[in-house]
């Protein structure tokens, strides 16, 4: 038996999962506070795919350990999802 589940806001089907994008974002932003930051900004640059841009104040080199942090998260939480992520440092 499905169960049906209801999102605000965009949503992508994954297989037999559905994905909120604002779950999406929020997984992110958390990764990235779990990592040690105070602040970032996540932005979706599409409503068709998961593709998404992190602002964060870090370093070149933080910006890396970041973004592979942060997949790995994906990778643990919600499996080989495909996710376009990039990690702009601003500092």
């Amino acid at each position: 038996m499905n169960d049906t589940m209801a999102v605000i806001g965009n949503d992508y089907s994954y297989g037999d999962v559905t994905i909120a994008e604002r779950a999406i974002e929020d997984l992110i932003a958390c990764s990235a506070i779990e990592f040690g930051l105070r602040e970032v900004k996540v932005v979706s640059l599409s409503k068709e795919r998961y593709d998404y841009l992190l602002i964060a104040p870090v370093s070149l080199s933080e910006a890396e350990r970041l973004y592979r942090y942060v997949r790995d998260q994906f990778d643990l939480l919600l499996g080989q999802v495909d996710v376009t992520l990039n990690v702009i440092a601003s500092r």
